[in-house]
């Protein structure tokens, strides 16, 4: 899954959800002086969002970065010094401080509502990507990828409302043209995810040849600790 996701990241298909989370951290490090901020990444993967966020913002800010793979959490600190790294369960009470973060990131991995708002200062940012019913759809109908309920983001902010104050949604709407030359990121899209574990039609996915093209549909939400 970690090579998957690799290769997905070098070719690009995510930029535009980068580009979305880069703006909205920059913009919260504004608002707070551009001081070094305290980052929890949790669910980090191979750490191509860790990155992404460091980026974003002030210089002097860190990172922890939490999985419960110890192979992700490994390859997401390696060399990054400013990056630490935690094997933890996000379901379960996470081993982090009251109000140790300033900003938890939570990009298509499990959520913690009561949790996150614990490790989180007043004030603090989290930012959440979910996908949408028409995320992969080229693949859905080939039986590659899992179904996506309708209505996501809406039952995320209605469970994140106790503690937590909706300050902007962002609908990242993208179509990525897969070439003969990219045959390969059709099939890493579907290794990189759930799906990779559980083909609905094992059958009609291996019948099923790469679509000219994948879309990419997410909301990206940022909300406040109140």
């Amino acid at each position: 899954m970690l090579e998957a996701r690799s290769l997905v990241h070098r070719h690009g298909f995510f930029d535009p959800v980068k580009d979305a989370l880069s703006a909205l951290l920059g913009a919260h490090a504004i608002a707070h002086g551009s001081r070094p901020l305290r980052l929890l990444d949790a669910g980090c993967g191979g750490g191509h969002y860790t990155e992404v966020a460091l980026e974003a913002l002030p210089a002097g800010s860190r990172a922890l970065a939490m999985d419960l793979s110890p192979v992700a959490v490994a390859q997401t600190v390696r060399g990054r010094p400013q990056v630490d790294g935690l094997v933890a369960d996000t379901w379960q009470p996470l081993p982090i401080a009251d109000g140790l973060a300033d900003v938890v990131l939570d990009v298509f991995a499990p959520r913690n509502a009561p949790e996150f708002r614990r490790v989180l200062t007043d004030g603090g940012l989290l930012l959440i990507v979910v996908p949408r019913p028409e995320h992969l759809h080229e693949l859905r109908d080939g039986g590659q990828v899992l179904d996506i309920p309708d209505g996501k983001a809406a039952s995320l902010i209605a469970e994140l409302t106790p503690g937590f104050r909706l300050t902007e949604r962002r609908h990242i709407a993208h179509v990525a043209p897969v070439s003969a030359a990219d045959a390969a990121l059709a099939a890493a899209i579907v290794a990189m995810g759930p799906s990779a574990h559980h083909r609905v039609d094992r059958a009609a996915n291996e019948a099923h040849s790469a679509p000219a093209e994948v879309t990419l549909s997410v909301d990206v939400l940022a909300f406040v600790a109140c």
